[in-house]
């Protein structure tokens, strides 16, 4: 299992947090946050701070679309492959990153990564022990079937706070996890919770191009069902349809996977909680993916089952 905090996830984390993104702001206090920010506020006016705050402006680049741009980059932080993620389409992204490359040289980052690398090493052991010990790696294969030349990687988010991001590229299924509480020796703790994020973050790499993929069938009944959601959806930071509708179906499959993983109860405590938080449709979606899990053989995968899934939408009310 590939763990390991990301130098170019904590670059454009930084990045955001220096523009004063309020979703990279929700870290608990430590010793490497309050290092952070010694090392990098007196480089708040810099270009690339600049450019970050007119890009979440005039882009909307915040919160996950950071880290659509961050695993496309290379060593040398040139870009490999257009981010996979909408709101780049209209970016100057080469200029962009100009301003980024000077950045990482005038702040220093590099020098204040490999000083703090034996934190690192201790959050990458902490919370590789415990996915370990889940293995949600297995579920998916059997569930979505394997992806032979596909990896997962999993990197803490370490100013990430409580946000969690599931990017991906061809080859690569990131889950971005973040730090949430840390302990008395001010490493993240990783709890049930932690785990579930984990399972959210990797089903967005299967559900997120699964449905992009039946824009047409799905868009007029999920945009029905999103105006009767909005204003909860518009307040958790998902102010598309598109955008609700993965959503909807990554935290089915999340439920889906708890039921089988830990039991019933756990199940329908995940459900409830998403139908409290504006996901009415959770239940219903979640029993039909349990009704594709046990008709494998009929099913040769989730794409094949899609006409079922359009089905629900247009009967839900």
């Amino acid at each position: 299992l590939d763990v390991h905090v990301d130098r170019r996830v904590e670059l454009m984390s930084i990045l955001q947090r220096l523009a004063g993104a309020k979703e990279y702001m929700g870290t608990p206090a430590s010793t490497y946050v309050s290092a952070v920010d010694a090392q990098f506020l007196p480089f708040k006016d810099h270009a690339a701070v600049v450019a970050t705050r007119e890009l979440r402006a005039n882009h909307s680049i915040g919160y996950d679309a950071p880290m659509w741009l961050a695993i496309q980059l290379d060593d040398k932080l040139e870009l490999r492959a257009p981010p996979g993620d909408a709101r780049w389409n209209t970016v100057d992204i080469p200029a962009y990153l100009a301003t980024v490359r000077d950045f990482v040289t005038a702040s220093g980052l590099d020098a204040f990564l490999a000083k703090h690398a034996a934190y690192f090493t201790k959050v990458e052991d902490r919370l590789r022990t415990e996915i370990t010990k889940e293995n949600p790696g297995s579920w998916f294969d059997t569930f979505f079937g394997a992806r032979a030349g596909t990896r997962f990687v999993v990197v803490p988010g370490l100013l990430a706070g409580t946000r969690n991001f599931g990017p991906h590229t061809e080859t690569e299924r990131y889950q971005i996890i973040g730090i949430t509480r840390v302990d008395f020796d001010e490493l993240p703790t990783f709890d049930p919770l932690t785990l579930e994020l984990v399972v959210h973050e990797m089903a967005h790499s299967y559900i997120n191009p699964l449905f992009e993929k039946h824009h047409a069938e799905l868009a007029p009944h999920a945009q029905r069902l999103f105006a009767q959601v909005e204003a909860p959806m518009r307040k958790q930071a998902y102010p598309t349809w598109q955008i609700m509708l993965n959503e909807q179906g990554v935290r089915a499959v999340t439920v889906l996977y708890l039921r089988q993983r830990k039991g019933t109860d756990a199940g329908k405590a995940a459900a409830d909680g998403e139908v409290a938080r504006g996901f009415l449709w959770t239940p219903a979606l979640a029993d039909l993916l349990a009704e594709y899990s046990s008709a494998r053989a009929q099913y040769a995968d989730l794409a094949a089952f899609m006409p079922r899934i359009v089905e629900l939408l247009v009967d839900a009310k």
